[in-house]
Order: C-alpha cells, then structure tokens, then sequence
C-alpha cells in the first residue's frame, strides 16, 4: 500500500514542503463559484526563503515564491490572518502602536 505523502512543490531545483515550513498568514476567501473558496498561505521555510501557495477547489494549486518584502507586504495586507505566535517566535514581537 503506497504511503500518503505531504505536498512538495519543485521550483528552481529547490524544494518547498510546507510541512516542514513555518505558516505565517492563511487566507481564505469565497471565489465567484457558489461555494468554492480560495486559500493562500504563506510560508517560511528553515532557511529562511518564502513561498506563497494558492488553492482553490477545482482548480490548479499555484506556489508563488516571494522575497522578504513581497511577503511581508502580502501579511500587511492580510493582518488579520497572520499567525502571531509564529510571528512573535521567528520575528520578535513588534513594538505597539
């Protein structure tokens, strides 16, 4: 019986496994299709490069891969979905308002 196995995504002969990378925003949203939603998560990996993984249901799973500022840009945009414990663990907290 073949084993489950966790997505990898080959970009550049590097790999991207989103398991094994720290999630820093989900976002979810409903798509023009009555109930389909689209998801798009955020990632960091342990070497400290960034992708973003874009699904929704029925179609074709994109990885888009981002520098510092394009992923930070992308959680300035999306506030609300960034996971703030990981934030806190890799970044440090910010400085309050």
């Amino acid at each position: 019986m073949k084993q489950e196995s966790k997505p990898r995504y080959y970009i550049g002969k590097r790999q991207y496994v989103p398991e094994e990378s720290d999630l820093l925003c989900a976002s979810s949203s409903d798509t023009a299709s009555f109930g389909s939603t689209a998801t798009r998560k955020l990632y960091r990996t342990g070497k400290g490069s960034y992708f973003l993984v874009s699904e929704s249901q029925g179609m074709e799973t994109r990885v888009q891969l981002m520098d510092e500022k394009q992923a930070f840009d992308f959680m300035d945009e999306h506030t609300a979905c960034i996971d703030t414990e990981t934030y806190d663990r890799i970044f440090g907290e910010p400085d309050r308002a």
